[in-house]
């Protein structure tokens, strides 16, 4: 059970910061040229226990004490994948840092005759940060979260009725 425990922990913390992430793990035996860490074949580098990294093609992974003698566990966090949908577009950055370079949908409405898109507008570490940064902008339609901190989102054209 105690050697579980840190393996748990860490999957919880990994799930907690990235909302909307597909999640994959695989265990790995000690690398005699690195060992006491954590070989990532992926990325052909080892990595300290209990450390995160990000790699290439948007997604972060961390390393965890296998149960096992001898053994890690990396878990890895990427993107969940996005359907097209009627009046919509998939956009993504890939220089942003996961889980920001996700593809996102965003959406056109027609709201008073004129097409309107749906965006995240930006996210803070509370809700009052964020209703602050952005109600005197007049553009925030709902609040959601992402992971631990709040969002805020709206349109982009013109005002919207109501």
């Amino acid at each position: 059970m105690q050697k579980i425990l840190p393996v748990v922990i860490v999957l919880i913390a990994v799930i907690v910061s990235v909302s909307k992430a597909s999640l994959t793990s695989k265990i790995v035996k000690e690398n005699k040229d690195h060992p006491g860490k954590c070989y990532d074949t992926s990325t052909k580098k080892a990595y300290v226990v209990d450390s995160t990294w990000t790699d290439e093609g948007c997604t972060r992974s961390s390393c965890s004490i296998g149960t096992e003698k001898g053994t890690y566990e990396i878990f890895r966090a990427g993107c969940v994948p996005v359907e097209d949908q009627e009046g919509c577009k998939i956009i993504s950055d890939s220089q942003m840092p996961f889980p920001e370079c996700c593809p996102k949908v965003i959406c056109d409405g027609v709201y008073s005759g004129s097409s309107r898109r749906k965006i995240v507008l930006g996210c803070a570490q509370s809700l009052l940060a964020i209703v602050a940064e952005w109600s005197q902008a007049g553009r925030i339609a709902w609040y959601h979260t992402e992971g631990n901190r709040a969002c805020a989102s709206g349109y982009v054209g013109a005002k919207r009725d109501g």
